[in-house]
């Protein structure tokens, strides 16, 4: 299995990590020094062979020209307490939560995510709108989706850095790079060893993290390799007070639901409760309900993972003009998550061995799917399964993924640059669930059996057969996919001819990517379910170019003018199935005087459909879900269509800014940025699958959502063309009262224009050295148009939404040995569309310290850094949201914006050798 192929890639790349520094250390009896070397591994410098070029643009030594750059140093991940990579960048405001990430598939692209994996979502555009890179170059998709690259995937102490720009890329990069670009920067030049350990406890709740980064330089080379062991506990739905489906209590609505345990009979439009105790006809009241809250006693608002995972950079001069260059990444993530048990209204026909019926009520007559004879009547039941299964639902999980790039940079006469490099790697998903769905051809057969041994009783009269309830859940959901990746590219630059401002400098190059990717989903029982792969592939050949002119510089300054570059960028990518798009880039610096710069660009940039948008994993299907319907104030059985659509295209979107970055010589080390950003965005692709709530949104839905007698003419229609029912049964699916488009398409358009702003400002004293310091997004309006038709709303501030004002301040204090900052975090408030009440604004504090130690503890103190975290000092809960609770996460709390774990006190301690 992949943990043994995990373990020997890791220690192959620790092998030749070891080899090298021990080597080098024959060679060289380095000796550390107190602080300075205990530091120094944080801050080590890229070895001169290293060529280096910007995240945003092709140009190399040259920065993003009309774009700001948002920067993630080593310092902000040590005075992080976070163990993984993705919670690291959540704290930059520009990175929002929606849609793909670990605790909650309520979100866009959020019924996909069955592994549970995180998506870098810039400004909260879309998750598949902004591209991560490892390195400046692509990385090998991950998820049963093959759409995103989880940036936990990287271990936190093998990062050097992370560049994001929050501009559109599609010009440099091709595909994905709509909202901005996210690039994980690895470290290189790392001397010695440094090992380090934390550990974090909350309420119900704890984690922790193993890590080991080592390393060594030399005239001609590197080699770092570094590792990570990460695990986080689960946090179950009953351990929180908050998550509940009754919020009468504080002002909002019941979302309870009828399928209980003990149920409900359905009889000619009429309700019966089924009391504790068990059914007899002289106790089954007309108009009586029971209802109940199966999700806080089921399910976990984050599930339990494990995460293994180990990078290497390599870097061997050649010969005075040749350097190669390795790049390795192995990585696997696997957890499990609970939640609810099967539930349905199902169908029981008077055969069954424990029938009962109210009394003088006439049956229904059995539907035809059911095979039974002519004439038997039924009653419809819903009931809860969780008391039969015993135990809730549990889905576990696992990704696997490998990635090597190597490559060649070969000096040119000139001061040219031929740089060519190839990627090759591979990921494997799995989700396999059981208890969520059952064996419908035993559940029919049972609930039809007169025999009391062989027969399932859901009236609560006696206890049912253990083999019967077996044989019933003797079905799972296998879910799995592969991805396979190979990239191709060569680039040369240099500089073209030299004006009184400097070089002009061109980039231009070619690429090659091929992905292929096998997807499938299984059903049935153990031993029945065959994987059937839909394979699927794709091509895609590029040209770029990027034009770098430096129109005044130092040689032709001039008062109003201090500097002015202009940058110019065009790609073309020629896709094997989507056609072809050509995206062109122009940026803008201007600086009148030498502290203050000026910078804008405009772009366009596009998205190629998934393959998995293409063609869904498990096909099309019908799935009966709860949805609350507000025009009767409670929550109905409806039915949703599921599958891929293969007459999408590409998404297409505009992008300008314009910035100020103010840098006062007067004041060394202060910086304040402002930055104007706005993003069009068309033909965006989205699906409704696991929407609960949008029959509270039916005014912006309304062309995928049928109600009554439409909605049942639409189901028969699928039905009779061979589509299957997953979730529920057959006949909920023929007489549902509410039908739900579930499907991708090209419907939906957004238009969002906002502020970035920053600021750092150090102040040297006596006390110590402080830097204070603040970074925030805006946003002016986030207009988006649910389908085609549709009226385009400004959905700023609204639930699934991004908020109009998010914020990190931190105050950083350091003297000696000592490091301390203090960090406040802010979401305004916002609303809740569903309910058109307010979703209140969260304000959390974070604190991290640390001390290093110069000697002492009997030897052991040189080079020792204890660190202390404390996450959300006042143990905030979420803002109450009145919201229903699914199994895609909510209930009472919003998961997209507020965190479950509360207070996290975590301690670390870390030592270099």
């Amino acid at each position: 299995m992949f943990v043994n192929r995990l373990a020997t890639y890791s220690s192959m790349i620790a092998l030749m990590g070891s080899l090298s520094c021990a080597s080098a250390f024959a060679q060289e009896n380095v000796q550390a020094t107190s602080e300075q070397a205990a530091q120094s591994n944080a801050a080590e410098e890229e070895p001169e062979v290293i060529v280096v070029t910007s995240t945003g643009t092709s140009i190399r030594g040259a920065a993003p020209v009309g774009s700001s750059l948002i920067e993630v140093g080593r310092d902000d991940i040590d005075r992080s307490a976070t163990i993984n990579t993705m919670n690291l960048l959540r704290e930059t405001p520009q990175i929002f939560s929606l849609g793909v990430n670990d605790t909650s598939r309520s979100g866009n692209g959020g019924a996909g995510n069955i592994v549970y994996g995180n998506a870098i979502n810039i400004r909260g555009i879309g998750p598949y709108a902004t591209l991560t890179l490892i390195n400046g170059r692509r990385a090998v998709p991950q998820g049963t989706l093959g759409a995103t690259v989880d940036p936990s995937s990287i271990p936190t102490i093998g990062l050097k850095r992370i560049e994001v720009i929050a501009d559109g890329a599609s010009a440099v990069y091709g595909s994905d790079a709509v909202a901005g670009v996210a690039n994980l920067i690895l470290r290189r030049g790392f001397e010695g060893v440094q090992v380090e350990g934390q550990y974090g406890v909350g309420s119900d709740y704890d984690e922790h993290q193993l890590s080991l980064i080592t390393g060594k330089a030399w005239n001609t080379g590197q080699v770092t390799v570094s590792a990570q062991r990460s695990y986080r506990s689960n946090i179950f739905g009953g351990d929180r007070d908050y998550y509940l489906a009754d919020l009468t209590g504080m002002g909002g609505a019941d979302y309870r639901v009828s399928s209980c345990n003990p149920g409900n009979i359905y009889l000619n439009g009429n309700s019966y409760a089924i009391p504790q105790g068990g059914a007899t006809a002289d106790n089954l009241v007309e108009g009586t309900q029971n209802l109940c809250d199966n999700m806080s006693a089921t399910t976990d608002l984050m599930p339990e993972q494990t995460i293994h995972s180990a990078v290497m950079t390599l870097n061997q001069d050649l010969s005075d003009r040749v350097t190669m260059f390795v790049d390795a990444l192995v990585y696997q993530r696997d957890g499990q998550r609970y939640s609810e048990p099967y539930d349905a209204r199902i169908s029981v026909p008077e055969t069954n061995a424990f029938f009962v019926s109210p009394v003088g009520v006439t049956l229904e007559p059995c539907s035809g799917s059911l095979g039974l004879p002519a004439g038997t009547g039924c009653e419809s039941i819903d009931y809860s399964f969780a008391e039969a299964y015993g135990s809730p639902a549990v889905t576990t999980f696992d990704t696997q993924t490998w990635q090597l790039t190597a490559g060649l940079d070969i000096t040119l006469p000139a001061d040219w640059l031929l740089n060519v490099h190839a990627t090759m790697g591979q990921n494997d998903d799995q989700a396999f669930n059981r208890g969520g769905n059952v064996n419908s051809g035993a559940l029919r057969t049972a609930l039809a059996s007169s025999d009391p041994s062989t027969a399932f009783n859901p009236f609560g009269t006696s206890d049912n057969n253990q083999a019967v309830i077996d044989s019933i859940f003797n079905y799972a959901i296998d879910t799995v996919a592969q991805t396979k990746v190979k990239d191709f590219g060569m680039k040369v630059d240099g500089p073209l001819m030299s004006l009184p401002g400097g070089d002009v400098k061109l980039a231009a190059g070619l690429g090659y990517y091929e992905m292929e990717l096998w997807t499938g989903q299984v059903r049935g029982a153990d031993g029945e379910r065959p994987y059937n792969f839909d394979p699927r592939n794709r091509d895609i050949t590029s040209g770029f170019a990027e034009l770098y002119i430096p129109i005044v510089g130092d040689g032709n300054a001039m008062p109003g003018i201090y500097s002015l570059v202009l940058d110019i960028a065009g790609r073309i990518d020629d896709y094997s199935d989507v056609g072809r798009t050509e995206n062109p880039k122009i940026g803008i610096d201007w600086q009148p005087v030498e502290d203050v710069a000026i910078h804008a660009s405009y772009g366009e940039s596009f998205r190629a459909p998934l393959l998995t948008q293409l063609t869904s994993a498990g096909g099309s299907n019908l799935y009966i879900q709860n949805y609350f319907d507000p025009t009767i104030n409670q929550t109905i059985r409806g039915a949703t269509l599921s599958g891929g659509n293969d007459e999408l295209v590409p998404e297409t979107a505009q992008t300008w800014s314009v910035g100020v970055d103010y840098t006062p010589s007067s004041y060394k080390g202060a910086r304040f940025s402002v930055n104007l950003f706005d993003v069009t965005y068309e033909g965006q692709i989205g699906g409704q699958l696991s929407n609960l709530n949008i029959l509270r949104q039916e005014d912006v839905f309304s062309s995928i959502i049928l109600r009554g007698a439409a909605a049942q003419a639409r189901t028969a229609e699928l039905l009779a063309g061979g589509i299957n029912v997953r979730s529920g049964s057959v006949a909920e699916a023929e007489n549902t009262m509410v039908f739900v488009d579930g499907r991708n398409n090209n419907l939906g358009s957004t238009e969002a224009r906002g502020l970035d702003f920053s600021m750092s400002v150090p102040m040297e004293t006596d006390s110590g050295d402080f830097k204070f310091g603040l970074l925030g997004t805006w946003f002016d309006y986030y207009r988006v148009a649910q389908t085609a038709t549709a009226e385009s709303i400004d959905q700023v501030n609204n639930l699934d939404y991004p908020v109009s004002l998010r914020m990190r301040g931190s105050i950083n204090w350091q003297r000696d040995y000592w490091d301390l900052t203090l960090f406040a975090n802010y979401t305004n408030s916002y609303n809740n569309t569903l309910t058109g009440e307010e979703i209140s604004s969260l304000t959390t504090l974070d604190f991290a310290a640390s001390y290093i130690f110069s000697g002492g503890l009997s030897g052991i103190g040189e080079d020792l850094k204890v660190g202390l975290f404390i996450n959300n000092i006042t143990d905030e809960d979420p803002p109450y949201a009145d919201i229903a609770p699914s199994n895609n996460g909510g209930g009472g709390f919003d998961p997209q914006v507020g965190s479950p774990v509360g207070r996290l006190i975590s301690l670390s301690l870390s030592k270099s050798f």
